[in-house]
Formats: structure tokens, C-alpha cells, sequence
């Protein structure tokens, strides 16, 4: 069967698709960048700007620093962004914004994870509760006369 799937024109070509797609998505990625930093300079000199990594940006003079929290006000009441562990919030009011600095943003939702932490914790409670009642039975009966 894996040597007639080998043997497949289309399978054989799936990696050189996947492979194509990915520079694609890298090229993407830099032009896009590349349009949305040339409206901005660097803080420090003014110079042209460069992303560097995910969240952070780059000029010739050294300084390194997060575009979003520089750049990107909040819509709701422009204040400044303060950033969280997966996303960045309103320093107001702590609305979730997405950043406009980021290709491949994965916004935090909060309802989901305490409603995903609020069933964790009940299942733990319950697995707790049901050790202990197997291990309040299974006591042994010391000083109690057996028939």
C-alpha cells in the first residue's frame, strides 16, 4: 500500500506544494511588513525599520523594541496597549486589541479559557472526592471485634 501511495504523481508533489506555499507565505509575510512599517520611524533616530521577530522591530541604530506597544493606540479611547501573555489590552479600559504588527496573531480568548479552566477545576474536585471516599472505605476497622 506505502509503495502505491510512493508511486502517486500527486503525493510525490504534495511536498513540493507544501514547500512552495511556505516561501510564499514568507514572502507575504515581508512585504507585508515591509508596507507597514515604511509609515513609521524609529523612536530613537527616525531611521527606517526592520521586523525582526515576532512583536518586535529593528532599526540601523540598535534600538529594538514592540511596534504595537509604540505605535498602535487603542480604537475605543486611544490610549496606550499594554501587552499580555497572548495579546495586547486597552491600559483603560482592557479591551482586547489585535495588533496590526503581527502576521500570524493568535488573540487570547478569555471566556473560552475560564470556561475551560472552571471544568478543569471541577473534574480535579471530583477525581479528589472520589479518592477519598476509596480511601475512607477501604480504612481498616483496628480495635473493632470481628465475628
Amino acid at each position: 500500500m506505502l509503495y502505491e501511495l510512493s508511486q502517486n504523481a500527486l503525493i510525490r508533489g504534495i511536498g513540493r506544494v507544501i514547500g512552495r506555499v511556505a516561501v510564499f507565505k514568507e514572502r507575504v509575510r515581508d512585504y507585508y511588513f515591509d508596507v507597514i512599517l515604511s509609515q513609521y520611524q524609529c523612536i530613537e533616530c527616525g531611521g527606517p525599520l526592520l521586523m525582526t521577530d515576532q512583536s518586535e522591530c529593528a532599526c540601523s541604530c540598535g534600538k529594538i523594541f514592540d511596534p504595537t506597544i509604540a505605535f498602535q493606540k487603542s480604537p475605543c479611547c486611544q490610549a496606550h496597549l499594554v501587552k499580555k501573555t497572548f495579546h495586547y489590552v486597552c491600559s483603560r479600559c482592557n479591551a482586547v486589541v489585535p495588533s496590526r504588527f503581527l502576521f500570524d496573531e493568535k488573540v487570547f480568548d478569555a471566556s473560552y479559557f475560564k470556561k475551560m479552566m472552571r471544568e478543569s477545576r471541577k473534574r480535579a474536585n471530583e477525581k479528589r472526592e472520589e479518592i477519598r471516599r476509596l480511601l475512607a472505605g477501604s480504612r481498616s476497622r483496628i480495635g473493632t471485634c470481628f465475628p
